[in-house]
């Protein structure tokens, strides 16, 4: 039985149209009609109907062998491992948290020589500078961290919400 990519993309041959035309009359990207046709995604029941009405099959052609379901029921997302990026996202988030860490107690130790040991200017300027940077690399860092969660988090909304 053929997957709905393998339909999209038989349909697109048969009918010689490109992907850039069919992402254009679908106001999609190209890369989307190729995630579409290689299952590693799906279109949205939107994008579905509108698939037949430019193809010209039947609202039910796509779910040939799937119970006839409608159109217009949700089509839910291809299932993808997501073991790896879950790995790859712990993997970094343990680096950003060491690299704030050792940052932070870097800059802090730096910094204190010049108050507690009484050094000359010089020294003091130099530990000073050391410990400034080791502070500003650790904030960037927790930034990072930041941003990756915010980015992690929006992706994850927007799964549930297509």
């Amino acid at each position: 039985m053929k997957t709905i990519g393998e339909k999209i993309y038989d349909l697109r041959k048969q009918k010689g149209v490109s992907q850039e035309k069919l992402a254009e009359e679908l106001d999609v990207s190209r890369l989307t009609i190729s995630r579409w046709e290689n299952d590693n995604s799906r279109p949205t029941k939107k994008n579905t109907k509108r698939l037949c009405e430019i193809l010209g099959v039947d609202k039910n052609y796509f779910f040939n062998g799937y119970g006839g379901v409608n159109v217009l029921k949700e089509v839910a997302p291809a299932a993808t491992d997501n073991g790896y990026k879950i790995v790859t996202a712990i993997i970094v988030s343990v680096v950003l948290l060491s690299c704030i860490a050792g940052c932070f107690v870097a800059g802090y130790v730096a910094l204190m020589p010049s108050y507690v040991n009484g050094l000359d200017n010089a020294a003091a300027n130099r530990f000073r500078y050391i410990g400034i940077v080791c502070i500003v690399v650790g904030a960037l860092a927790l930034f990072a961290l930041v941003c990756l969660i915010i980015i992690f988090l929006k992706r994850k909304n927007n799964g549930k919400n297509n």
